[in-house]
């Protein structure tokens, strides 16, 4: 039997944090966890983020611009639609079949 190797993707991300909130932008600020997971990984520092969380995750799930997935106008509320449609296939459903275990953690 063949073993394959995968390998083990992470992403962090934080609505409420600035360019300038973590201490490799702000010599100022001390986020040595921060600075472990940045240290061992890859800093994407130029992006486009949506300034609310439901249009970010949307975005983050599925590699789509935030217009281009229906979620626009900020979080969730109780006249909108419950989630993503179905036609956007999000990175676990894309990951998954290569062999990824996916998980999703958060608030």
């Amino acid at each position: 039997m063949k073993l394959i190797e995968y390998s083990s993707e992470r992403f962090f991300s934080s609505n409420a944090a600035g360019y300038n909130d973590v201490s490799w932008n702000n010599p100022l600020l001390k986020t040595p966890n921060l600075d472990g997971m940045a240290g061992s990984g890859v800093i994407l520092d130029r992006f486009y983020s949506a300034p609310k969380c439901s249009p970010s995750r949307a975005a983050l799930l599925t590699g789509r611009y935030t217009i281009s997935t229906g979620f626009t106008n900020g979080a969730l509320g109780t006249a909108e639609k419950a989630g993503l449609e179905t036609k956007y296939k999000t990175m676990a459903e894309q990951l998954g079949p290569l062999g990824y275990n996916c998980h999703l953690l958060g608030k």
